[in-house]
């Protein structure tokens, strides 16, 4: 819940794995013996960093970014601004490396602006959500497009969600996804003649909220629980068909530093409205150093029985310029990366 970020990054080299810098999900910490361990074997003016891991602890490790072309070789330095012409579709290619001994299904899903758009992924025609299946150690380039934009700065960002369709109620899986089990991509797009990039105004959040006090758990991170400032995480609950489920998404800054935000919510990884008597799909906060809130939020239960999974996304820095992701960490203290709350297990009955 301390959204502290924890990143490994891992690679399939040959038959054995090599540290590279990629936007890579985090791998869950678990007390005891240690989950991987690193080797250095030295040849010639050459040398070769291993890794070997317990694929039976480990349960999450793939890396995402964003290619101009359909190979690793099409990454750039500045693959975190795109430049397009007025009237034009953004364009490019997702790469994925399911750097795991076990197969792996991944929803593919992306913000435009900090709101779901259907796009074209993979060939498969425009939707909002898209899957791939990928084999032990797979290594793939995915293209997609997303439709013109107006003229001017945009932000656009592909998520994969891991093992979408496990729906397990069990408290530990719940635990599980905190921060994990998703990994995103973001670009800056200039669509014009603009020389550079700019952050669009923004109606930062006014609704209903709740102090929670600067000794309130919560550290640059947000936690979804049941009552507000509660520090007990809502992990299931049993709900009514077609019913108004209450809850409530607490955020909170460091202590040390503000924090820019966008808290985007998701039911069955669609985004829906913070609340019943609201449009907004997003909500934008600007908090101080020490500043901890909880926001009353609802959702329309869906009629389907089943379990349904709720999730609210913290994206750090919208509409901030990514190209420096060292020069983001000086300025603001925050890395641009987004991440998961945990995965609320909604059981309809």
């Amino acid at each position: 819940m301390n959204s502290t970020n924890l990143f490994f990054f891992l690679a399939l080299f040959g038959f054995s794995f090599t540290l590279i810098a990629l936007g890579i999900s985090g791998l869950p910490h678990i007390e005891g013996s240690p989950l991987w361990s690193m080797s250095a074997n030295t040849s010639g003016n050459s040398t070769v960093y291993s890794t070997t891991y317990d694929k039976n602890k480990v349960s999450e490790s793939f890396g995402v970014t964003i290619l101009t072309g359909p190979t690793k070789q099409d990454e750039t330095s500045q693959t975190a601004l795109r430049r397009i012409g007025a009237g034009k579709p953004f364009e490019g290619y997702l790469w994925v490396s399911n750097q795991m001994a076990q197969e792996n299904d991944f929803l593919v899903f992306g913000l435009l602006d900090y709101q779901q758009i259907p796009f074209e992924f993979n060939n498969s025609g425009r939707g909002i959500h898209h899957t791939i299946h990928m084999a032990p150690f797979e290594e793939s380039a995915y293209p997609f497009s997303i439709p013109p934009m107006t003229e001017g700065s945009h932000d656009f960002e592909i998520f994969l969600v891991m093992k979408p369709d496990m729906h397990s109620l069990n408290d530990s899986f719940r635990f599980s996804t905190d921060q994990a089990l998703l990994g995103s991509r973001r670009v800056n797009i200039i669509v014009g003649n603009a020389q550079s990039f700019f952050a669009p105004s923004l109606k930062e959040y006014d609704g209903p909220a709740i102090s929670c006090g600067s000794d309130y758990v919560l550290n640059d991170g947000l936690l979804v629980t049941t009552k507000p400032c509660d520090t007990k995480a809502l992990l299931s609950a049993n709900v009514i068909p077609d019913s108004l489920f209450d809850y409530s998404i607490n955020i909170g800054a460091d202590n040390n530093y503000p924090v820019s935000v966008a808290v985007v919510p998701l039911l069955d990884f669609y985004q829906v409205p913070l609340a019943k008597n609201t449009n907004d799909r997003t909500a934008f906060f600007t908090l101080n150093a020490g500043e901890k809130l909880s926001i009353p939020a609802n959702v329309v239960i869906p009629k389907d029985a089943g379990i349904h999974e709720l999730m609210v996304l913290w994206i750090p820095l919208p509409y901030h310029s990514i190209d420096d992701d060292a020069r983001n960490v000086a300025q603001h203290h925050q890395w641009p990366w987004s991440e998961p709350s945990i995965r609320v297990g909604l059981n309809v009955q």
